[in-house]
């Protein structure tokens, strides 16, 4: 990392509570800390606090990571009710129209709401399209730009195998395993909820599986795909990720601002990180298609 200018002695006033906060969990909690001169950083933020104010500091807390997945949501300014636009967020799972008689299942990103039920509705969504016990389908994360994964890992659990799926992996060097266990889905060997679902609702065979991916794939809309990866019956349709395949946590701030931090890498089953993205098998600009000849071509064998 280059060095960054040190402030002068004088200027080390006391900083604001929210940047205090900032370093600190920066400093403890951040993936890419160790990697940081923090003496000089230190001085740096509160000589710019001074000069520039505390947005401007923290986010020179936050770049001297050098972590495109770490950021700072300053507090919202107030804005009147009656001005406020409400918008509906996708649903987590929709079935999308079959292309060439191979079913498509779109996973949206998800932020926010009731875990179980998120859940629920990707594995309902899941049971419809394999209702006909299809030879194959798609999985779309096109347009997923992340979320919370545990409703989409839950959801799609029937069509990921027993075992290892990936890992979080701390500064620390140390590894939280993601695996699936008797269908449910569990974080260092505990199931995550899964007495609100049902745990394998497809008692027939795991179908050949097509997962689009892009740009506008992201954080969990990675790390979902992610753990599919080097499963024998699964292939990647479309263009290279956005490369947020690390695992965030969410800080308030005292001045209603909020940290999001990274604090792990994510792995495949095996240990492989993916710093710049997932890429596909199969680079095409018409996923759809492609996953179907794929798809239709491995049933026909």
């Amino acid at each position: 990392m280059s060095a960054v200018a040190i402030a002068s002695v004088t200027s080390l006033a006391t900083a604001s509570p929210s940047l205090e906060l900032v370093i600190d969990l920066a400093k403890t909690k951040a993936y890419r800390s160790r990697f940081v001169d923090w003496s000089s950083v230190e001085r740096e933020a509160r000589a710019r606090e001074e000069t520039e104010g505390e947005k401007a500091a923290i986010r020179f807390v936050v770049s001297a990571l050098a972590d495109k997945h770490t950021f700072y949501v300053p507090p919202a300014p107030s804005t009147p009710k009656s001005l406020q636009e409400k918008s509906d967020p996708p649903e987590v799972a929709v079935v999308l129209p079959p292309v060439g008689g191979v079913p498509v299942l779109q996973i949206n990103g998800w932020f926010e709401g009731d875990l179980p039920e998120a859940a629920r509705a990707v594995r309902s969504r899941l049971d419809e399209v394999l209702r006909g016990k299809p030879c194959g389908l798609i999985l779309d994360f096109s347009a997923n730009h992340g979320g919370n994964m545990w409703p989409m890992l839950m959801g799609l659990s029937p069509l990921l195998s027993e075992g290892k799926l990936g890992a979080f992996h701390q500064a620390n060097g140390s590894r939280d395993d993601i695996s699936k266990v008797n269908g449910a889905i569990a974080l260092k060997g505990v199931a995550v909820f899964s007495d609100s679902l049902p745990i394998q609702t497809y008692a027939g065979e795991i179908p050949f599986i097509a997962i689009s991916i892009g740009a506008h794939s992201g954080s969990s809309g990675e790390l979902t795909p992610l753990m599919f990866l080097g499963q024998k019956n699964v292939k990647f349709f479309g263009g290279k990720t956005a490369g947020l395949t690390s695992a965030n946590q969410v800080h308030s701030l005292p001045n209603g601002g909020t940290l999001i931090l990274t604090t792990s890498i994510v792995e495949d089953r095996n240990g492989q990180e993916y710093p710049d993205g997932l890429y596909p098998d199969f680079t095409t600009e018409q996923p759809f298609k492609d996953a179907s000849e794929w798809i239709s071509g491995k049933c026909s064998e």
